[in-house]
């Protein structure tokens, strides 16, 4: 099991959230990314896409996978990233 963090993130629109999940890095780590990989390819419920570069989520303390009121449902918090990174209802991450 990943363990849960609890972070106080500034979001670029709302402000300072709390948000409780799991550290993105450490699901990466979990899930044994490549060496040669680059890149994220974020995926939302809606369809909506971003991509990231690896590098740059590998220096992030504060993104992770958060937990939402909906059971099964849950939002990527990106500390310090603009807000297209925030993905609501995130039910992908593609690694590139």
């Amino acid at each position: 099991l990943l363990p849960v963090v609890d972070l106080q993130v500034e979001h670029p629109k709302k402000g300072l959230m709390d948000y409780s999940g799991v550290s993105l890095n450490s699901l990466l780590d979990f899930a044994r990314v490549k060496p040669e990989a680059d890149t994220l390819l974020l995926t939302a419920s809606d369809g909506y896409t971003a991509e990231v570069e690896l590098v740059d989520v590998r220096a992030c303390e504060t993104c992770l996978v958060a937990f939402t009121e909906t059971e099964g449902v849950y939002d990527l918090v990106m500390g310090g990233f603009e807000s297209g990174f925030w993905i609501k209802e995130i039910v992908s991450i593609e690694v590139k």
